[in-house]
């Protein structure tokens, strides 16, 4: 068995499980639950092509981009937002 295979596999069972614990257990007693997916993320120090040529966007996130999200989800300011996987 592949190791991207196992890696999907327990992605996909994360996303399922934030969707039924928001539309099901928590969401109903008004708690939210968002998940933030992994991504590849270089450190400033580094600077990697080859990744990058995989990546949809053509670069790969720095610390900063996921630190953003991460102080979005965590701020509050998203109470209509349940059951969402952000990349």
């Amino acid at each position: 068995m592949s190791q991207h295979f196992l890696y999907c596999a327990s992605g996909s069972a994360v996303e399922q499980m934030v969707r039924v614990l928001a539309s099901q257990d928590l969401g109903r007693k008004g708690i939210t639950v968002n998940s933030i997916a992994s991504t590849t993320a270089r450190p400033r120090s580094r600077s990697s092509k080859t990744f990058a040529a995989l990546s949809p966007e053509g670069r790969i996130g720095l610390p900063d981009d996921i630190a953003g999200v991460v102080s979005f989800v965590a701020s509050g300011q998203i109470l209509l937002v349940n059951g969402a996987v952000t990349v």
